[in-house]
This record gives C-alpha cells, sequence and structure tokens, in this order.
C-alpha cells in the first residue's frame, strides 16, 4: 500500500499508529507493538510509524520483521542531536531520552496524517484500539487520559492544570496541530521554560484549552497506582475520571492499555508487577534473546534473604496477600509486588546453569568484536578527518557538465508482483534518459526473466541499453550477485550502483564524475540524509526536487543507495560480497573493505532521495555471521587473503584488462537481442 493512498482502506478500520525509539528503548517498543498486533479485532489494519533516533540496522530489520498482510510498518530515521541541551535541570524527574521530544514534531513528520494514536513504547496492549482511535476530537488537539499522579504527587504544575493529562497514550488530531502551528510553540515552550519532564508538562502547558479527557482504561498507570496506593482513596480515581469502576482489579481487567511510566519497569524485574505478562509478549518477539543471568541472580537473591517467610500465594498480578513482617498487603520491596513462588526459583537456577556457558561464550564473542570495531571506528575517524581537508579543495569547484560516456548506471533488479516496485523503475529510468546518461545496465536476479519486456520499453532510452539475468532458483535475491554480473559486463572506467528507488540531482553526478576523474575511487552524491518522495505523481511533472516536503533523515549506516565507483578499484577490493543476502548489509560491508583498503573516497554534501514504498527487508540468518567474519579482520594482507577466495572474482578481474571504452565493435557483439527501438 503506498502512503499517499491510505484512503482504499475503510476509514474505520484503518488506525494510524505511531511510536518513538531509540535503539535503548527499542525492545520495550518492539514488545509493545507485538502486543498491539495480537489483540487486534481481525478487520482492524494498523499502519504503524516508527520514528527511530538512530537504531542499527540490525534491529530496524527486526521491527520490519513485525509486518503483516493487516499490519504496516514504516520507519523514519531522524536523529535527535538536534535537541541536544533543551532538557537541563537538576530538578528533573524524567525518565525518557530526547527522542521523546519528536512527540512535538509528529504532525510534520507525517504530513499525510490528520489524526494519529501516538503510544509509548513501555505500554502493554490488551485489547483492539479501533474503539480509542474512532473518538471524536474534530474541535480538540488531543485526547487523553488524566495523570492520576494529579491524586498523589505534589509538583505545582499538576495543580495548575486542572486538564493535567498523561502524554505517553495520545490521539492527536494532526491536521488541527499543524493548522495552528502547535509544533513550532511546543519546541519553543521547551526551549523557554525548565520543566521536570521530558515532554508531558510542555504538552500540557501548550494544549491545556484543547484537551478532550478519555478513560482510564486507555492509559492505566497501574505501577504508579500501586506503588502510592496509601496516598489516595480509591473513590478519586472514578470522581476524576468520571468512572464507576469497582477497584483497581476491575480497572485492570477492563482496561485497553497498560502504561508502565514509573521508572519499575516490568522487564528489570523478574517477578515484579506484570513481569510475567510482558514477557510472554517478549518471548514473542525477535529479541528473544537468553536473559540476563545477574539480573536473574539478583533477584532469586533478594527474593530468597526478604521473603523467606512467604507460604501462599495469590497468582493475581495487582493484588496478592501473604505474611510479611506481621503485615498483611501488598510487600514493600517494588520488585517482589508480584510473588514468585519458591519452585519458580528453582526454575530459575536450573535456567542459570543451562545458560551461563552460552552467555560467557556469546559475551567473549561480544568483547572480541567490539574491540575490533573499535579499532576500525578509529580507523574511519582518521580517514574521515583527512576527508574533510579534500573536500574543501575539491568541492569548491562548480563543476557544469561532464562525459557521461565514461560511466555506466548499474541497477540491481528482481522481478516481482510488486506495482510499486516496478513503479519506481519506470520513474528511475526515465529520470536518468532525461539527464542523459547513456549506458545503462539493469541486472537481474529472478526466477522469471523480465529481459524482453524490459528492452522494449526502456531499450530506446540510452545509448548502451542492456538486461542480464541470471537465475535465482527459488532463492533469496542476491542484490550482491545481481551488481557483480551487471559491473563484469559494464565497459567503461566508472560504474554507478543506482538502487531501484533511489535518485540524486545532475549535478550531483556531474560532480561524482569530476571527482572520479581527479582520483577518487569511491564517491557517495549524498552525506547520510535521506528524503522520501511520497507524491510520486507531483515529482515526475518536471522531476523537480524541490517539491519533496517530506522530513530529511538522518541515517548514520547509508552507505548505500548510489554509490560511483572507479570500476578498477571495485573489483581490486573484492566487488560485493556474494555470502551477503537479501539487502541492506552488502552496503556497509564493502564500505568496510574500503576503509581497510584506505580507498581515496569522498562525499558529497547532498541529500539521497528514494522513492517511497513499502517494503520488508529480508536477510539471511548466515548474514549476521559473514558480517561478523569480516569485522574480525583487521589488516590489508588477512583482507586479500581473504577475497582470493571469492570465486567470482577470476571473471571480473579479466574485465579491467580491456579496453574501457565503448566502441562499435563491442557494442554490436549483443545488437540481436538489445538493438535499439
Amino acid at each position: 500500500m503506498k502512503y499517499n493512498e491510505k484512503l482504499e482502506f475503510d476509514g474505520n478500520n484503518r488506525v494510524p499508529v505511531v511510536f518513538i525509539t531509540d535503539e535503548n528503548f527499542a525492545i520495550p517498543t518492539c514488545v509493545a507493538i507485538i502486543s498491539l498486533i495480537k489483540n487486534k479485532d481481525k478487520d482492524t489494519f494498523y499502519y504503524i510509524f516508527i520514528i527511530a533516533d538512530r537504531i542499527s540496522i540490525e534491529t530496524e530489520n527486526k521491527l520490519f520483521s513485525l509486518k503483516k498482510d493487516d499490519v504496516n510498518i514504516q520507519l523514519i530515521h531522524i536523529s535527535s542531536e538536534k535537541f541536544e541541551g533543551i532538557h537541563e535541570g537538576e530538578k528533573s524527574i524524567c525518565v525518557a531520552s530526547l527522542s521523546a521530544l519528536f512527540k512535538f514534531e509528529i504532525p510534520n513528520i507525517l504530513p499525510l496524517e490528520d489524526k494519529i494514536l501516538y503510544l509509548d513504547g513501555d505500554i502493554l496492549v490488551r485489547k483492539d484500539l479501533k474503539e480509542l482511535f474512532n473518538i471524536n476530537i474534530e474541535n480538540f488537539y488531543v485526547a487523553a487520559a488524566h495523570d492520576t499522579g494529579k491524586l498523589y504527587f505534589k509538583r505545582p504544575i499538576i495543580k495548575e492544570i486542572p486538564s493535567y493529562f498523561n502524554s505517553g497514550v495520545m490521539l492527536l488530531n494532526l491536521k488541527r496541530l499543524r493548522e495552528n502551528k502547535i509544533p513550532e510553540s511546543l519546541i519553543e515552550t521547551k526551549k523557554r521554560q525548565e520543566t521536570t519532564l521530558m515532554d508531558q508538562d510542555v504538552f500540557n502547558i501548550v494544549l491545556q484549552c484543547g484537551v478532550k479527557h478519555i478513560d482510564i482504561k486507555y492509559n492505566f498507570l497501574l505501577l504508579n497506582l500501586h506503588r502510592a496506593k496509601d496516598k489516595y482513596k480509591f473513590e478519586q480515581i472514578n470522581a476524576l475520571f468520571n468512572s464507576s469502576y469497582k477497584n483497581l482489579e476491575d480497572v485492570e481487567e477492563k482496561s485497553h492499555i497498560i502504561h508502565f511510566s514509573s521508572r519499575d519497569k516490568p522487564w528489570k524485574f523478574v517477578d515484579g508487577v506484570y513481569s510475567k505478562q510482558w514477557f510472554s509478549y517478549f518471548r514473542m518477539s525477535p529479541f528473544r534473546d537468553p536473559p540476563n543471568i545477574s539480573d536473574i541472580k539478583l533477584a532469586i537473591n533478594e527474593y530468597s534473604q526478604e521473603y523467606q517467610d512467604v507460604r501462599k500465594v495469590n497468582t493475581n498480578p495487582i493484588v496478592h496477600r501473604a505474611p510479611h513482617e506481621k503485615k498483611e498487603g501488598i510487600f514493600q520491596k517494588h520488585h517482589a509486588e508480584l510473588n514468585t513462588p519458591q519452585n519458580k526459583i528453582k526454575k530459575l537456577k536450573n535456567q542459570i546453569k543451562n545458560l551461563e556457558g552460552e552467555v560467557d561464550q556469546k559475551n567473549r564473542e561480544i568483547n572480541a568484536l567490539k574491540w575490533t570495531m573499535e579499532t576500525h571506528k578509529q580507523l574511519i575517524k582518521n580517514f574521515k578527518a583527512e576527508s574533510r581537508s579534500i573536500k574543501q579543495i575539491y568541492l569548491e569547484k562548480n563543476v557544469s557538465s561532464q562525459d557521461y560516456g565514461k560511466l555506466t548506471v548499474i541497477i540491481p533488479y528482481r522481478k516481482t508482483d510488486d506495482l510499486q516496485r516496478e513503479e519506481n523503475l519506470d520513474i528511475n529510468l526515465n529520470y536518468l534518459s532525461k539527464l542523459g546518461i547513456k549506458n545503462l545496465i539493469i541486472s537481474q536476479h529472478s526466477d522469471e526473466s523480465a529481459k524482453p519486456l524490459l528492452i522494449e520499453k526502456y531499450g530506446n532510452l540510452f545509448d548502451y541499453f542492456r538486461v542480464y539475468f541470471s537465475y535465482a532458483d527459488g532463492k533469496l535475491f542476491n542484490k550482491s550477485r545481481a551488481i557483480n554480473q551487471g559491473v563484469i559486463k559494464s565497459k567503461t572506467p566508472y560504474i554507478a550502483i543506482f538502487d531501484v528507488d533511489a535518485l540524486t540531482r545532475n549535478e550531483n553526478i556531474y560532480q561524482a564524475i569530476y571527482l572520479l576523474d581527479k582520483g577518487f575511487e569511491l564517491v557517495h552524491p549524498h552525506d547520510r540524509l535521506v528524503k522520501d518522495i511520497v507524491d510520486k505523481k507531483s515529482f515526475i511533472e518536471d522531476y523537480d526536487f524541490e517539491k519533496v516536503k517530506s522530513p530529511t533523515q538522518q541515517r548514520d549506516w547509508a552507505d548505500g543507495g548510489i554509490v560511483f565507483w572507479n570500476k578498477r578499484s571495485f573489483i581490486d577490493i573484492g566487488m560485493k560480497n556474494e555470502h551477503i543476502t537479501g539487502w541492506g548489509s552488502e552496503d556497509n560491508e564493502i564500505i568496510f573493505r574500503a576503509n581497510i583498503f584506505q580507498l581515496k573516497q569522498i562525499r558529497i554534501d547532498d541529500i539521497l532521495y528514494h522513492l517511497y514504498h513499502d517494503r520488508l527487508k529480508v536477510k539471511t540468518d548466515d548474514n549476521f555471521e559473514n558480517m561478523k567474519k569480516m569485522m574480525y579482520i583487521t589488516s590489508k594482507k588477512e583482507l586479500l587473503n581473504e577475497i582470493k577466495q571469492w570465486p567470482w572474482l577470476e571473471e571480473a578481474k579479466k574485465t579491467i584488462h580491456e579496453d574501457l571504452v565503448l566502441t562499435t565493435e563491442n557494442t554490436e557483439l549483443e545488437e540481436e537481442l538489445f538493438s535499439k527501438k
């Protein structure tokens, strides 16, 4: 489904939801999403946006893996570095990271959405949220639940603002927020006024006259209410929410969302309130690794020492009664609010024995890998420092035109039934033809050849147009193999590897050829900044990049998309690693090798434009092992010993001794199959 075609789904069934996460909070966010999916109605279509603050490729792929036929996942990459220094103060009681400030910018980050449900990552969703999303907020900025802290906290702001709400679950009227420039007001208020919470106080200051309050069942602060149970009476909850619940257990039973908004998160303690439920969803997640042994030991030791007199346990996760210090009621230690029977202690101890050996081995591997990565980080830092001075020399020159005859554009391609992918290919090829690109190769790795169709449709757009096909035999798309085949068949000194969905400005192509002429071996036409082209129809009217209004995304690992190479250098360092299948990791891995070989490379200070489409990135389990193997290599000598074993290099090396200029003679060899239309 295209992002700008959201209305093709029934408006009552499509529920757009947005989360914000960084690397540290990715696991809880993933668990929250799983609970959202597992408890949805069959006819609900969740369109989930994840605003991702500098997460790793591995984490990105795990989040993408949650995508289903009725659940779409879209990641939006932005860096929170711009917020540094905006939240300071000794009185801060904030547990959130700077990433939470992106809540202020959601209306602008998602310009095509008029209404959306924002959810914090420290929640569990227990029921379908279509009912919540369909609440009418036409005349409000936000629908949210009262923050129950006003019953037991003494912070002045809670008392001063009667409508004070919790910002962990918000139904946002994005259209109204944009029209009244509220995002800008929120940022300015945050800069001007010191607040103890990251975003919640500011939301309440700015939106206090535009709030529609919702039932506590949509944002039940379970841990907070239990910890402060002696500071309020339950009747106050019903009075605050205008509800008629019997007790906390009744609220819990009917709740749609349980929000762990305090510091006492359920994943921190194996025997905490709602830990059992949280871990049941965690075990369904792609992050399900062995538990942290030290955390288990700590929980067992503390439990054994302090609660030896426990005899009877009620398994209700909210209220339990057992004799402790001759007192009935909730245990004083927050991590023991949900008591674990003694037989569970034995089970956990057995788990420790079984897992300790495995964890120790993994820790040794991780430490070795960290050492290697730090070494290479320093190597890259040194190289970047040199590159900055080089940029000042070479990028000051205004290059107006270049000889496109020196360059072959290679597009790796797989034939699918995905109409968006075919649309992106069509846009890309017509754009490159309009720029005057002369030589273009489509290298296909699929089960079915699209060569005749592609030649018929696009053969007349370029002076030299070839389609090469390699049979996939039902295996996963091997982008690296497709690229390598295209490089082997190319007959120019320079190559440019373009993803089907990647575009760059014409002047960047001029600049790249100029830089290759000056001795650079590798040129990136962007500085890890990416913009999605969502409104493609408007864009292709005149291919005007100024029309692209989507937010700029900082992608620190963006080593692909479009890359210009000296062909000889590309082959000398081993070409693409065909052991890495799918797509994504192969770009980072070859740049790792380029750094080891100390290739002369440079980045042009511009943006990579991405033709938007829904996609689930797919990689094999072997990719991580192959990447890890390469990351252990620390010298050029080791790397040469590795790549000389790669079978695809033998044929490639022959091509660098050929005359790398297109002539009438060598183009006629395939004229019968590839004649211009």
